[in-house]
């Protein structure tokens, strides 16, 4: 049941988008344990379900969780990203 209200708001949010645009989506709230992070782990699915390409970025500088969520191995993050002088280079990025 979970799982249908996320497609159900997925279809909400994909009957606003303009065609030929791809927005950027913004999920916040004021303080922790709200919902944010099980909120755009599950629209990313539902929306690569159907075929969508998704770019999930987590911006939780203080306690992201992402990584936890789709088990993914250590790697670098969104700091690591920012404060680098060769963002791209032979470092690790996790794909999914």
């Amino acid at each position: 049941m979970l799982a249908e209200s996320f497609r159900q708001t997925l279809t909400s949010i994909l009957r606003t988008k303009p065609i030929g645009h791809n927005p950027v989506y913004v999920i916040t709230s004021v303080g922790p344990g709200e919902g944010k992070t099980t909120l755009c782990a599950n629209l990313a699915i539902a929306m690569a379900a159907i075929g969508q390409r998704v770019l999930l970025v987590d911006a939780d500088l203080r306690s992201a969780r992402l990584q936890a969520v789709f088990d993914l191995p250590e790697c670098k993050g969104l700091s690591d990203l920012l404060t680098s002088k060769n963002p791209f280079g032979d470092e690790l990025w996790v794909s999914i």
